[in-house]
């Protein structure tokens, strides 16, 4: 059965002779992948973790697929023996795996995502997206799981909740997942085959997932977890919309709606995502994506998202592979492989989907900005030259790219400024004669210590403020 990884290894090999990532970051594709095509099976069931060979369970596939689908990662023939392991884990548990707990569904769950897991929300939809994230989409395995994409559209309560349960919060997370997968499922309405009445259940689901969202947006700008802003939150809400709008069955005033509220809210929501992530070159924070203290099957659910696996949804959402932030994580995944976990619960080895969606966001950074780029952003990242460039127009420099980028930001940014210094250099005169006008009004009402205050805290007032404005603009343009 060794046969089976040789299906990855040879499909690797491919796409390593195009781009050449041994050139790029010292190790070729097939050695980048060595630990996670060591780990899993001869017939390519994933288990949670590297290394190990227990807790088989569909979210960690489901993430698995979506992940390497993404950056082209997988071969057809394994990619269809993946599916079918999926579809197997909705109802069934691996019977090697003793850590299994979870062998009943209650009747109402019958349709959803699975057995091992403990139906919910969260891992139907994943596992919808993931039968969807490839353009390949048999239609005997789409009718295996078309009554599961009724179950979750019958899920909601306006929003989404981890599961439709007392003890279960609706949120923006499982909202953007739930619709998400809708989303694609209604675009592949000829093959799963729905009747009229289907149809109609899911364009209700989509319209009622979006009305919480855009009802539940703070500030046009950010949606929240557990009552925090929270970035993975606002990436996928903004995904989710996107999707909702490229769906023709809805009616045309809808999708106008919907197109509306995407483009009043992308800029700000992507530049907050941005901004909460670091300058240098350190691990962007993880997030926590799933609280359930009291979830269906005696489950407390704790997870937390690995955020550098982001830049996938980033980048499918327009921003640039050359911002510096992007380029930033980039280059702290590749200098720190041993450290792709997710501190709150990730001890000795790293989550097997972790790594493979790790690697999949590395693959498509360099397909995004090309082989001799990719190399020379990686290796230059520390020279002088590139940080003083950076910091000036907002990409890095590099010598092989004859025209400059400018970040818009940052443009928007210098002509402000340069507009309220030209501002202050017509009215000097005014500003000067107002200054002298309020020091000898001082000076004739006032004692000298009065004055020397007065005077010291203007001039300190004038300081601060242009250091500060100054700060601001450079601040606003990263």
């Amino acid at each position: 059965m060794q046969y089976t990884k040789e299906i990855i290894s040879e499909h690797l090999y491919l796409i390593d002779k195009s781009i050449n990532m041994k050139y790029i970051t010292n190790k070729s594709l097939i050695e980048w992948f060595q630990p996670f095509i060591d780990t899993i099976t001869d017939e390519f069931q994933v288990p949670y973790l590297l290394n190990t060979s227990e807790r088989f369970r569909a979210s960690p596939l489901s993430s698995t697929i979506i992940g390497l689908n993404s950056a082209n990662l997988l071969p057809d023939n394994a990619l269809d023996i993946m599916y079918k392991n999926l579809i197997f884990l909705k109802d069934n548990n691996i019977s090697s795996d003793q850590s299994t707990k979870e062998t009943r569904k209650a009747s109402e769950d019958k349709e959803g995502w699975s057995l091992g897991e403990g139906v919910s929300v969260w891992s139907t939809s994943l596992a919808i997206i993931a039968l969807l994230s490839n353009e390949k989409k048999d239609p005997n395995i789409t009718y295996a799981y078309k009554n599961s994409v009724i179950w979750l559209a019958n899920q909601r309560s306006s929003g989404y909740a981890y599961q439709n349960h007392t003890n279960c919060d609706k949120n923006s997370i499982m909202t953007a997942h739930a619709s998400y997968a809708l989303s694609l499922s209604l675009k592949n309405k000829q093959i799963f085959k729905f009747n009229r009445n289907e149809e109609q259940t899911i364009i209700n689901a989509i319209t009622d997932s979006f009305t919480y969202l855009k009802q539940n947006i703070i500030k046009k700008k950010y949606w929240v977890f557990n009552n925090k802003p929270n970035s993975y939150a606002t990436i996928w809400s903004l995904i989710s919309i996107k999707e909702m709008i490229s769906c023709e069955q809805i009616q045309t005033e809808t999708i106008e709606t919907i197109e509306t509220f995407y483009k009043d809210v992308y800029d700000k929501c992507v530049n907050y995502v941005l901004a909460s992530m670091p300058r240098e070159i350190k691990c962007w924070d993880s997030e926590q994506i799933v609280k359930e203290a009291g979830a269906k099957y005696a489950k407390q659910k704790n997870y937390h998202s690995f955020s550098p696996t982001l830049i996938l949804q980033l980048m499918d959402l327009g921003v640039s592979a050359y911002h510096p932030k992007i380029i930033n994580q980039i280059c702290w995944l590749i200098d720190n492989e041993g450290k792709w976990k997710i501190r709150e619960y990730d001890k000795d080895n790293m989550c097997t989907f972790t790594y493979a969606m790790v690697l999949s966001a590395i693959v498509k950074w360099v397909n995004a900005v090309g082989k001799e780029n990719a190399r020379e952003l990686i290796n230059n990242r520390t020279s002088r030259t590139r940080k003083l460039t950076t910091l000036f127009f907002g990409y890095p420099y590099m010598k092989s790219r004859p025209q400059v980028m400018l970040y818009k930001n940052k443009m928007i940014s210098y002509i402000i400024l340069l507009l309220i210094i030209s501002l202050l250099c017509i009215l000097r005169g005014y500003i000067i004669n107002l200054f002298k006008w309020i020091l000898n009004l001082v000076l004739t009402n006032g004692d000298t210590i009065l004055i020397n205050v007065i005077s010291s805290g203007v001039y300190y007032f004038l300081g601060l403020l242009l250091t500060v404005m100054v700060s601001y603009f450079l601040r606003r343009g990263k």
